[in-house]
């Protein structure tokens, strides 16, 4: 499957951390016809790849993955490089229609990708979406899926997934984003119809697992050091002074079920709303820290209060629902690392 030929792209971005290409089993030969599974590395990385045996087939594929290598990264932290892709993935193949190409912001080369970032078009309300059902989770991995009543659209049963696509191919680009510790447990199609076309959303991202109030995050990413302690300061500061408050459960007015994302998962419908807010957040990103979860709730706020009578179909999902779809592997240790950054300097001395 070319990037040119879809409008669904399934994205990771890897380094040394990751401890192998992980690939889902259960991706429908449908899915594998029209969707793209996009998975970004650098130039360290992809040795490491080939060193472990993963090597590029003549197309720049390593199993379904295809493989684009990073060239002029814009910054030296990875940690916001890999912001990149996750939240700008609609400037990377900002032609994503059924009726057009990806056009990938790229080199010659068709594995080499130069980070960059164009206009935006102005935020228009969003259209219906189809809605299917599936009475709960566990049935989506029998590929089972019925439309709602006295909606126009196919009944898909026994895993023939082909009526879906087509409709599918006829909506508009949609993205899954995974972190390169997370392996995809379900087809992508099925995906899309449990967080997004079920209930018409069009942006779904998961709780965080513990901690739901940005004062709690501070606290946890000043414990563990997870970047300069002044930067989180500023940053935090900034953010109450332009109104963010304590997140309170039981206010029956709160925006958002949490203000804390666990944003290693993510499933958008790229329409005019939610690339603005994928922008704002990416902003936020590139201004403070490379620490997501701590201007997810500042974005958000932001985008509806600065567009308060345009619909944006927005969701948050339990952790629970992300850990049943997506499988967690464990990072590489620093001292795996460490060993093959000797290794592979080594080699490049004896030749």
């Amino acid at each position: 499957m070319n990037p040119s030929d879809t409008i669904l792209g399934t994205y990771q971005a890897i380094n040394l951390n990751v401890e192998l290409i992980t690939e889902s089993q259960l991706v429908s030969r449908i899915s594998r016809k029209n969707v793209c599974f996009v998975m970004f590395v650098d130039d360290i990385t992809l040795q490491t790849l080939s060193s472990e045996g993963h090597m590029l087939d003549r197309m720049s594929y390593i199993g379904i993955w295809r493989i684009v290598v990073v060239k002029n990264l814009p910054y030296t932290d990875m940690r916001r490089v890999g912001k990149i892709p996750k939240l700008l993935a609609h400037r990377l193949f900002h032609n994503a229609r059924s009726d057009q190409h990806h056009t990938l912001l790229s080199s010659s080369s068709p594995s080499v990708a130069r980070f960059s970032v164009s206009p935006k078009n102005p935020p228009q309300p969003h259209p219906p979406l189809l809605q299917y059902h599936v009475d709960n989770l566990d049935e989506l991995g029998s590929h089972v899926i019925t439309p709602l009543p006295n909606k126009q659209a196919p009944c898909l049963q026994g895993g023939n997934l082909g009526s879906a696509a087509e409709y599918w191919c006829n909506c508009g680009g949609y993205s899954i984003w995974l972190d390169s510790k997370l392996r995809l447990q379900l087809d992508p199609l099925l995906v899309l119809e449990y967080f997004l076309w079920r209930k018409g959303h069009e942006y779904a991202i998961s709780n965080h697992y513990d901690r739901h109030c940005v004062w709690e995050e501070v606290a946890q990413n000043k414990k563990l050091n997870k970047y300069n302690h002044t930067i989180i300061d500023q940053q935090f500061a900034f953010y109450q002074a332009d109104g963010l408050t304590r997140f309170n459960p039981f206010d029956s007015q709160k925006l958002l079920p949490s203000n804390v994302p666990e944003g290693s998962f993510i499933v958008r419908e790229h329409t005019p709303m939610s690339n603005l807010f994928s922008c704002l957040w990416f902003n936020e990103v590139e201004r403070f820290t490379p620490r997501d979860q701590l201007s997810f709730a500042y974005t958000y706020h932001k985008l509806r209060r600065i567009n308060p009578t345009t619909p944006f179909y927005f969701t948050m999902f339990k952790d629970c629902e992300r850990r049943k779809i997506a499988k967690l592997f464990r990072h590489r240790s620093e001292e795996s690392r460490r060993y093959m950054l000797i290794g592979q300097e080594a080699e490049a001395e004896a030749e």
